[in-house]
């Protein structure tokens, strides 16, 4: 449903669709911690895929206040709307590849 805080509802509509194709991100946390963000879609290609997915880790590890301790992120479980789920390794993430530089 259409919000101002997710920015759906917005008084400048050339403003809005020039964020959403610049590739605007967005992603919200449940009350347990527990990141949700969309990623890509089926038609994706693998390198799509995983450009993607860098963003959306590079934009959570900038979004950490600068008051928490310890370790942020402590698992990443990636799946489909209705599939299994694949774990992955946080550590994985600590290196900035080729994506985040361009």
């Amino acid at each position: 449903m259409p919000n101002p805080r997710s920015q759906t509802v917005n008084e400048d509509a050339a403003a809005a669709v020039k964020a959403a194709k610049g590739g605007a991100l967005e992603f919200r946390a449940d009350k347990g911690g527990i990141v949700h963000a969309v990623v890509g879609k089926a038609s994706f290609s693998d390198q799509q895929l995983m450009e993607n997915i860098f963003a959306v880790m590079h934009a959570i590890k900038r979004a950490k206040p600068s008051g928490s301790k310890g370790v942020y992120v402590k698992r990443i479980a990636l799946c489909s709307t209705m599939g299994p789920s694949l774990m992955l390794s946080p550590t994985s993430f600590s290196r900035t590849p080729a994506v985040e530089a361009a």
